[in-house]
Order: structure tokens, then C-alpha cells, then sequence
């Protein structure tokens, strides 16, 4: 219950408190909040709270759905202004006439009449919207306050949340101490009836031990009946045993006297055995280093054991050869004097010169009645151990790293192959908007697999697969031979361009234009390559299979544009230069019918008209400033020259 206490009091000073206090600072110059903080009953404050939280949230959501009606009506106000303008244009331009003059005043006066009318009714409506917001600030004191801070009523609703959690962790707490108390007073009541019922002075101890102590007692006693034959037959083994102790204690001095003269003996010899145990220790630790991964002796049983086991070995062995040996095992020259593997060399080429200096000097010395190395072989040790470490980790992490590339590089290769080959049904919808049915003439593109096997590009493509063998065959064979290719090893900018060559996979198919001319079959299609650039085809055919391909990249960029009047303008200049008449023409309907507006810049105006003809065109002409070599900078003058208009084309 004093745990349940502390609790409480924490959460009221540390929780429900600072909540408080929070709120009554946050109501400061707010009405309506003021009176909700005001509240006493915390439980009530937070019912009012979720009340005011509710209410100030509906009103807000009312006033921004007013806001942006308002911007709804004074862009339809602008709309409706524009088409007034525009239509007095369209009847200016239709009624040019000297008889349709009057008619035109009248026709002007009328679109006045009827726009304004429907320009008054949408600013009733912004009144109207307007009013309702003014009813929504008066109805609501806090509102004003809620528009300028949207954030405040979402940290009003997680206040309030958090105050009710609080209430209700002290609600459970209460919950809990008076459980307890119940329980308290149930125990209480137990005890007082269990005391009443006990005598005075009562040591429940003190009467267990007396109890255990007569059922000892009472287990101990036994009748015996034939208890007088046993006492005799006692008396006779009482006589045996006394005959025979005087004979025990003669044997006893003589075996004393032995033991004494053997105890002597063995002290000697144990002594002698010990210092052979500690010479044996000694040298076995001395030789700890030397001995093999599967030999290990550590006591004098294991050495016993050892020669036992290797007699002829121990035997065989020459200890006078031991210095040679290790002068070998350390530096062997060959047939040339030279040891590439010398220890004292692979030492001092780890930069431990004070190693390989011992090594050197003095191969071997006497260590415990041993022939040993004159280096410290245990330090040797540990720094071999070390660098085999270091490398063992650094092929690791290369490892590691070359097979999470590989795998990054195998699904980087899936995506994008995927991705080009996935792009061309849109890119071949692009370009049937840029053909005419009269021309009879279908343009599409094609990508095929290049320098791999179509198995490859098939299995890049089908996301189902778990595994592709010929995918990853292809890379792991792209990655030996660049790895194998010694041409480019010691030349890093050779070995990227290479690299670049082998592994992007851009590179693994053909793109290609391919066309059907207006004579050819439905299906018919050729590649559009130099052969059909000198096969003689047609203006038509020619600047379609040229221009389309060209227009196909920014109009696939301007797809993914963000905006929507992302403008669909190209810009050509020297357009019509060393073209005919007829191909020029053909040029500019195929880009209009692409659905580009452009800009064609021409030396003459010799083409403008026929280009012009049937499409909307303005022609400048552009004329340089007098003063050229006056070391400053003067503008172009920039005139308009010529103006058509559009006439439809009839649709057959």
C-alpha cells in the first residue's frame, strides 16, 4: 500500500501536475479554453477538454472548406472575365463586316450583360462564404487563435490523452489499494482468531523437540528374551579377540620396524622424483611451442606415454643435429643461394628486425637442458598468428565485399534490363501518335539481344524465376575474363573503360528504328540504317524515320515532368537549310503532328509560305545593329514580318 502511495503521489506531482499547468498556460487569453482549465474535477476536465477539442476542429475544417471555396469562386469570377474577352475577339473577327457593325455592338453589349450577370452571382456566393466564416470566428473565441497555430489543436488532443491516461492509471491505483485493504483486514481477522485460540507463554519450539525427543525414546526401548546367551557367547568372542590381540601386537612391532626401513627408502625416492618432475615441467614448458597440433604433454604421464608410443623415434633421434636442423628450418638456401621463404626474411620483411636479427646471429641456444631457438618463439609465435589474422580477415572482407557486389550487380542488372526492354511498348505508342493515316507509313522501335544469348535477356525479364543460371553464368564470365585480362591489370584507367565496356548492360542489346513503308505488307517492317537512307524512299518516309526517332527523347522526358503545362516546344535551327520544298513541309507536319510546337530559325524567307501554309505561323525577321565595331553591345531589332492563319484540313 506505501508503494501504491508513492505511485500515486509521482503521478500527480510529475504527471498530472505538469499537465495542468500546461494547459492553464496554453488557455491564457483563450475564452473558451479558459473555461474548460477552470474546471476543477480533473475526470470532468478531460470529458470538457475532448468536448472543446472536437468542437474547435469542426469549426476549423468549416472555415478552411469556406477558404477554399472562396478561391474556387474568385478563379471562376477570372474565368468568366477571360471568356468575355475572348469572345468579344471571336466576334470582332467574325463580324469585320461594314453591314455587321451594328450587329457586333449589340453582340459585344449582350456578352457583357451575361458574363457580369454571372459575375455578380459567383461574388454573392464570396459574400455569402464570407459571412459564414465571420459567424464561425464569432461563435468560436478560439478559432482565430487555432488558424494562426494549426498544430495547436492536434497538442490538445494528445494532452488530453495523456491526461486521461494519467486519470486512469489513478483510478486503477485506487482500484488496487482497496483491494489491498481488503485483504489487509482479512489477514488481520485470521491472526486475531488464531491468537485467541493459543495458550499463554505457547513456544511452538520448545514442544516440537519435546515431542521428537519421546518418540526417540520410546523407539529405543526393546525386550529381549535371550539376552543371557548372547552376554555368554559375548564373553568367549571377548576371550578370542584378547588371544589374538597379544598376537597382532608382536606381528605389529616386527611389520613396523619394515615399514620404517621401506618409508626411509620411498622418502628418497620421491624426492628424487620430484626434482625429475620439475626438470621434466620445466623443460616440457620450454618445449610447448615446438610441439605439433595434435602432440600435447603437459605432465610426466604424457611423456611416458609419448616415448612408449614413438620408441624407435626417440631412439633414432641425434640430439648433436639439432642445431643443424633448425639452422634449416630457419634459412635454406637453394641452388641459387637464395630462400624466398627464409624465416629470418619473411620476419624482417614484417618489419620485426629484432627477430630476424636473432635468427641470424645465433640459431640456437641451451634452454633447461634443451636446444632451442636463440629467439623468442613464443612472441614469434604470437606475431605470426597475428598477421595470419590480419590476413585471413582482409581476404574475408574481400570476399565479402566482391560477393555482396556481385549480388547487388546481378539485381541491379535484372532491373534495368527489365526496365529497357519493359519501355519499349510505351515508347512504340509514342511514335503511332506521330504517324497519319493517309501516309500509310508505321514507325516502331525494337531492342535485341547484342553480345548475349536471348536466354539471358529472358530470364533478366521474368520476375517468377527463383534462379537464373544463364544470367549469372554471363556475369561470372564477364567477371573472369576482366579479371584474367592482364592487358589492362596495371592500368587502372584502361581497366575501367574496360569494365565499363564488359558490364554495362546497356551495351547487351541493339536499339533499332524500324519502318513500313507505304507500299510494304501490314508486318513488313525494315531497319532504318544506311542502306535505307540511300534506297531512295520517299520525303515522307525519310523525315519520319529520322524526326520521330529524334522527338521520341524529350517527348518520353516530358512525360515524367512534374507540371502539367509542361511545354511540348523544340527549337530547330538552319531548319529548312539544303531541303526541298516538299520534305521541309513534310518535316514540320510530321513534328506538329507529334504534337510539338517549335521554332525554326532559316537564313531566307524563300520557304516560309509553304511551310506555313495550313498551320498556325508568325515569321520574324531578325536585323543586326548598324554600329558592329564600336567595342559595345547592341541588341537585334526584331520585327514581325509575316502572319498566317490555321484552315482546317478536310478529313477524308
Amino acid at each position: 500500500m506505501a508503494e501504491l502511495e508513492t505511485q500515486r503521489q509521482v503521478l500527480k506531482q510529475q504527471r498530472l501536475q505538469p499537465l495542468l499547468t500546461k494547459l492553464a498556460t496554453q488557455a491564457a487569453e483563450l475564452t473558451e479554453l479558459t473555461d474548460v482549465v477552470t474546471e476543477v474535477d480533473p475526470n470532468v476536465l478531460v470529458k470538457k477538454l475532448a468536448t472543446y477539442v472536437h468542437e474547435q476542429q469542426r469549426a476549423y475544417q468549416r472555415y478552411q472548406d469556406d477558404e477554399r471555396a472562396k478561391q474556387h469562386v474568385s478563379q471562376d469570377v477570372q474565368i468568366v472575365t477571360d471568356m468575355r474577352h475572348e469572345l468579344d475577339d471571336r466576334i470582332d473577327q467574325h463580324a469585320s463586316g461594314a453591314l455587321q457593325t451594328r450587329v457586333r455592338k449589340d453582340l459585344h453589349q449582350d456578352n457583357q450583360e451575361v458574363h457580369d450577370a454571372g459575375a455578380a452571382k459567383m461574388n454573392t456566393e464570396f459574400q455569402r462564404l464570407l459571412g459564414h466564416q465571420q459567424e464561425l470566428l464569432q461563435a468560436h473565441a478560439d478559432l482565430k487563435a487555432s488558424l494562426a497555430a494549426p498544430d495547436r489543436l492536434h497538442d490538445l488532443a494528445e494532452q488530453r490523452q495523456q491526461l486521461a491516461d494519467v486519470l486512469a492509471k489513478l483510478v486503477a491505483g485506487d482500484q488496487e489499494r482497496k483491494r489491498q485493504t481488503e485483504k489487509q483486514s482479512d489477514l488481520i481477522g485470521r491472526i486475531q482468531e488464531v491468537q485467541s485460540d493459543m495458550e499463554p507463554n505457547f513456544d511452538e519450539d520448545q514442544v516440537i523437540a519435546e515431542i521428537d525427543d519421546v518418540q526417540q525414546r520410546h523407539d529405543a526401548l526393546i525386550v529381549d528374551l535371550k539376552i543371557d546367551d548372547k552376554i555368554e557367547q559375548a564373553e568367549i568372542a571377548q576371550q578370542k579377540l584378547s588371544n589374538q590381540q597379544q598376537e597382532f601386537t608382536s606381528q605389529r612391532a616386527i611389520a613396523e620396524g619394515e615399514i620404517k626401513t621401506k618409508t626411509d627408502f620411498m622418502t628418497q625416492q620421491e624426492q628424487a622424483l620430484v626434482a625429475f618432475n620439475q626438470r621434466i615441467e620445466a623443460a616440457l614448458q620450454t618445449l610447448a611451442p615446438y610441439q605439433p597440433d595434435q602432440v600435447h604433454l603437459t605432465t610426466v604421464e604424457a611423456v611416458l606415454a609419448f616415448v612408449q608410443q614413438h620408441g624407435s623415434e626417440v631412439r633414432n633421434s641425434r640430439f648433436e643435429d639439432l642445431t643443424s636442423q633448425i639452422s634449416k628450418l630457419i634459412h635454406r638456401n637453394d641452388q641459387d643461394g637464395i630462400d624466398r621463404n627464409a624465416l629470418d626474411t619473411v620476419f624482417e620483411e614484417r618489419g620485426h628486425t629484432a627477430e630476424a636479427s636473432a635468427m641470424r646471429q645465433q640459431r640456437s641456444v641451451i634452454e633447461n637442458e634443451l636446444n632451442v631457438v636463440a629467439f623468442g618463439i613464443n612472441q614469434a609465435i604470437v606475431l605470426m598468428k597475428t598477421d595470419e589474422a590480419h590476413v585471413a580477415q582482409a581476404l574475408e572482407v574481400l570476399q565479402s565485399g566482391n560477393d555482396a557486389a556481385q549480388t547487388y550487380y546481378l539485381s541491379s542488372a535484372i532491373t534495368i534490363i527489365s526496365k529497357q526492354y519493359d519501355l519499349i511498348d510505351s515508347y512504340n505508342q509514342m511514335l503511332s501518335e506521330g504517324v497519319s493515316r493517309e501516309q500509310s507509313i508505321k514507325l516502331k522501335v525494337a531492342l535485341t539481344p547484342a553480345s548475349v544469348s536471348a536466354k539471358v535477356i529472358e530470364e533478366a525479364r521474368n520476375s517468377q524465376l527463383a534462379t537464373r543460371p544463364a544470367l549469372e553464368a554471363e556475369i561470372k564470365n564477364r567477371l573472369r575474363k576482366l579479371a584474367s585480362d592482364l592487358t589492362v591489370a596495371d592500368d587502372d584507367e584502361a581497366f575501367m573503360q574496360k569494365a565499363q565496356d564488359m558490364l554495362d548492360t546497356r551495351q547487351w542489346s541493339d536499339f533499332k528504328v524500324l519502318i513500313k513503308r507505304r507500299q510494304s505488307d501490314e508486318n513488313h517492317y525494315e531497319e532504318v540504317d544506311d542502306k535505307f537512307v540511300q534506297s531512295g524512299g520517299s520525303g515522307a518516309e525519310k523525315a519520319q524515320a529520322m524526326v520521330l526517332p529524334l522527338l521520341l527523347v524529350p517527348k518520353m522526358v516530358l512525360r515524367q515532368a512534374s507540371l502539367t503545362d509542361a511545354p511540348y516546344l523544340v527549337m530547330f535551327d538552319e531548319f529548312a537549310d539544303k531541303l526541298d520544298p516538299e520534305t521541309a513541309k513534310s518535316f514540320a507536319k510530321t513534328i506538329d503532328r507529334f504534337g510539338f510546337n517549335f521554332i525554326a530559325t532559316m537564313p531566307g524567307g524563300a520557304q516560309n509560305k509553304i511551310l506555313a501554309d495550313r498551320v498556325d505561323n508568325i515569321a520574324y525577321e531578325v536585323i543586326a545593329p548598324q554600329n558592329e565595331n564600336d567595342n559595345q553591345f547592341h541588341l537585334n531589332h526584331v520585327r514581325e514580318a509575316l502572319v498566317w492563319g490555321a484552315t482546317h484540313e478536310s478529313v477524308s
